[in-house]
């Protein structure tokens, strides 16, 4: 094993030593999971297939540290993204494993996750496994993008914003930039909290003994209801101890209004990048994005596998 390998094999393991002593202590603490919003809410995650076995660390990486009950679980298998990007770059499907063993892998890799939440709520959140087959949502992205217009990008040297149509329209788009509006407009509830599979979040709800503050979901889902214009939130990083809003999207991790998002339909400029075709589509129907603060920077973790940043959510 080269030496950057075992470098990257122990961060992983030490990684996985701090989830589960934050699992423990959370467990310990014992508060309560917050109830469904009104118009519930969905967690939200997309995977190929060999992110799978990802499944089975969320319930310590987001379940348990949001202490939040969910009306749905919901995994997109994106299988035609196992190349990461079309265009210029364009790659062949994945093969990938039978849709019935892809199933059975998903079921038995969420299944911590159900068990948690079934523990902590009223009532159990139902597991929704959705095969996004990009062929035959065609008719559905004529309705959703503006597919008719010419395309005008935002960045015209940009490797992601070459229009071909000598390729089928599924393969025009960037990434998965279908997954992401799909997974928002087809949610069977109001709300829907996505992260990415390399993300962890430990947001505490006390400091030192003092009071419990609101989690980032309830006042995400305070100020969504109560502000027409705004479509999704997002935490703030340390150092930032009041909200603001911004102009960006970010696809790593959100919690957006279905209501809002319909707003932006048809989109335009389709085949972006799909970070700058929402904030396109944002500023084109005077949407935006608010990031939450909640208090100082005391405790709390926001981790990926390439940044380590402080957050200071529960």
């Amino acid at each position: 094993m080269h030496a950057r390998e075992g470098a990257g094999v122990g961060a992983s393991r030490c990684t996985e030593t701090v989830l589960g002593v934050l699992a423990v202590l959370a467990a310990v603490l014992g508060e309560p999971f917050a109830p469904v919003p009104p118009g519930g809410i969905t967690f939200h995650v997309s995977v190929v297939s060999s992110e799978i076995e990802w499944l089975r660390s969320v319930d310590r990486r987001h379940i348990l540290p949001f202490r939040q009950c969910f009306t749905e679980l919901v995994v997109v298998l994106d299988l035609p993204h196992g190349g990461k990007t079309y265009h210029r770059r364009y790659l062949p499907l994945v093969r990938s494993p039978p849709l019935p063993l892809l199933r059975a892998r998903v079921k038995a890799a969420i299944a911590p996750a159900q068990r948690l939440l079934r523990s902590h709520c009223v009532k159990a959140a139902r597991l929704r496994i959705i095969l996004l087959n990009h062929t035959t949502l065609v008719p559905w992205m004529h309705r959703a993008f503006a597919t008719t217009d010419n395309i005008t990008t935002v960045t015209p040297d940009s490797e992601y914003n070459d229009d071909r149509p000598d390729l089928p329209l599924p393969q025009r788009f960037f990434m998965n930039s279908v997954m992401y509006v799909w997974s928002m407009l087809h949610s069977r509830t109001r709300f829907l909290l996505h992260v990415d599979s390399d993300t962890l979040g430990y947001y505490p709800t006390h400091v030192r003994g003092g009071p419990m503050i609101p989690s980032f979901v309830a006042t995400s889902v305070a100020e969504l209801v109560a502000t027409p214009l705004l479509l999704a939130t997002e935490p703030v990083d340390c150092g930032q101890t009041e909200s603001f809003n911004h102009p960006q999207f970010s696809c790593r991790f959100f919690l957006v209004d279905k209501l809002k998002t319909e707003m932006m339909v048809p989109m335009q400029r389709w085949a972006d990048h799909v970070e700058d075709m929402i904030k396109f589509n944002m500023r084109r129907t005077n949407l935006f994005v608010r990031k939450i603060a909640g208090r100082p920077c005391a405790g709390g973790t926001w981790l990926t596998r390439r940044v380590l940043s402080n957050t200071n959510w529960q």
